[in-house]
């Protein structure tokens, strides 16, 4: 995915630009733009601008489908990973991309994703990809997750904090560890209190890469 055209560097969230060829990739870092304007490069990763796809949609009638055929967004996100086995001041990227709209058991149509790919940088450069990852949506309140199934340990995002009736009020928050292959979580961070806090954001839909500052707050009604 990495481009070998010259980068255009435009400066993000109001820094300075970085010149071309600078490593000290940072959150705030620049971005650039290949010449066919359709990769930005951050935090060691070659992002895709997230596309809205038409997929089918099952169960029409018991929902809201449209049609046979409807629009759905890729999910795009990029997170922290730190404080865990092997990885301190790591990054995420899920290229995640919408299959199906599945109104059979549902009022409203779930969203079904698949996760074309997954790659961790250490803020420079990409230092795993091909691992296998999934990313469910959460029911119809949207409590999502992703798991990434990494060398020895399987990561799953998940939420920490959930407001009237059992509804998440903002992204992903915090991170479970499972030893591979298990079940149960040999470190659970998303108790009450948060002990592997993370970031999420969702990557926009001209391909940016929003501020990774935790702004966690407890969700109303979440006492």
């Amino acid at each position: 995915m990495r481009t070998t055209l010259a980068l255009l560097l435009f400066a993000a969230c109001g820094t300075d630009p970085v010149v071309n060829g600078d490593a000290s990739v940072r959150d705030d870092a620049a971005v650039g733009h290949d010449d066919a304007g359709s990769t930005i490069t951050q935090l060691g990763f070659a992002i895709r601008r997230p596309q809205v796809r038409m997929v089918p949609c099952m169960g029409r009638g018991a929902g809201d489908c449209a049609g046979p055929m409807v629009p759905a967004r890729d999910a795009d996100f990029v997170c922290t990973l730190r404080d865990v086995p092997a990885f301190d001041r790591h990054y995420v990227y899920a290229q995640i991309r919408p299959t199906l709209l599945d109104g059979r058991a549902t009022i409203t149509p779930i969203t079904r994703y698949v996760v074309d790919e997954a790659f961790v940088s250490d803020g420079t450069t990409v230092t795993q990809s091909g691992f296998m990852a999934t990313y469910d949506i959460g029911g119809g309140h949207h409590n999502d997750s992703l798991t990434l199934e990494l060398p020895m340990f399987d990561y799953r995002y998940y939420h920490s904090s959930f407001g009237f009736g059992f509804r998440r009020c903002q992204e992903m928050d915090c991170l479970q560890i499972f030893p591979s292959g298990n079940a149960n979580p040999s470190t659970n961070g998303c108790e009450r209190e948060r002990m592997r806090p993370v970031v999420c954001v969702q990557v926009t839909d001209d391909g940016m890469v929003p501020d990774l500052t935790d702004h966690f707050m407890r969700c109303p009604g979440d006492m």
